[in-house]
């Protein structure tokens, strides 16, 4: 279910800006917010 949410995420993105911004994590690696869009989607939350 979650990896449903990211690709769909990742789908916006694509279609928006051009690229994904959120990185998929593998085994212990949890997923993430790509580093060059982490203050871009900060200052969208707040």
């Amino acid at each position: 279910m979650p990896e449903l949410l990211i690709d769909s995420i990742n789908e916006r993105a694509l279609d928006t800006i051009g690229d994904m911004i959120l990185e998929p994590g593998s085994g212990n690696t949890p997923t993430m917010i790509a580093e060059e869009y982490r203050p871009i989607v900060q200052k969208l939350l707040q």
